[in-house]
């Protein structure tokens, strides 16, 4: 049985379906009833292909991860992609796999392929300093600064954005200064206050360096919290 039924089974696996909505459901129809054999869990049936147009960069948060990450981002079209698992195959090698969330037709999307191994994080804090300064000062005040390193040590010239963050105040009485070099290309990144990002293109063989820095300062008498 299972012999006589292989070669319709591929012929119709091999039929794209159908899309269309019915209500807000998403549905796809194949063309040809397709039969399975009791107990058999082998059966695959593809419901579309889509391809996106993406841009895909290297990005680095190394003040929680020493690693840089490949992201795609894109604009859905005008099927919508439904949820489920999905595998994450990048230049033909299984990455990983995720959860996919529904993506509506022209939505803004991005996905996670991996961690990019040629390129390599540092994040070190050579100055850290608390509590008062000065002389003849009234004021209490804390320095942090970071010097963040991005080497790419492959054959591929990679287009890498790196975020950091830094405090922000909401009371008059304390006062922070930030300074960075080079000076970030986006401030409050989605709207999040006190995310920076970096945006740049990394030859091989390139390193470049981020240098960031805050100083937070307040009245004496008063507690940093």
């Amino acid at each position: 049985l299972g012999a006589a039924m292989e070669p319709e089974v591929v012929e119709a696996a091999s039929m794209p379906a159908s899309f269309g909505m019915e209500g807000d459901t998403v549905v796809y129809k194949y063309p040809r009833k397709v039969d399975v054999a009791t107990g058999d869990a082998t059966l695959s049936l593809p419901l579309d292909e889509l391809s996106f147009a993406s841009k895909v960069e290297a990005r680095a948060v190394p003040r929680y991860d020493n690693s840089a990450f490949v992201m795609a981002s894109f604009i859905a079209g005008d099927e919508p992609i439904v949820p489920g698992t999905a595998l994450i195959f990048r230049e033909g090698v299984l990455v990983g796999g995720t959860e996919l969330e529904p993506i509506a037709p022209g939505a803004e999307a991005e996905l996670a392929f991996g961690a990019l191994e040629s390129i390599r994080i540092r994040r070190d804090m050579p100055v850290r300093a608390g509590g008062e300064t000065g002389i003849l000062t009234t004021s209490n005040e804390v320095t942090e600064e970071a010097v963040i390193t991005v080497e790419n040590l492959g054959d591929e010239t990679w287009p890498v954005r790196v975020l950091d963050l830094v405090p922000y105040s909401e009371q008059t009485d304390l006062e922070i200064e930030v300074s960075a070099a080079p000076e970030p290309s986006e401030t409050d990144v989605d709207g999040k206050r006190g995310i920076l990002a970096w945006d740049f293109t990394l030859a091989a063989g390139e390193q470049k360096t981020v240098t960031l820095g805050y100083t937070m300062s307040w009245p004496d008498g008063m507690v940093l919290r």
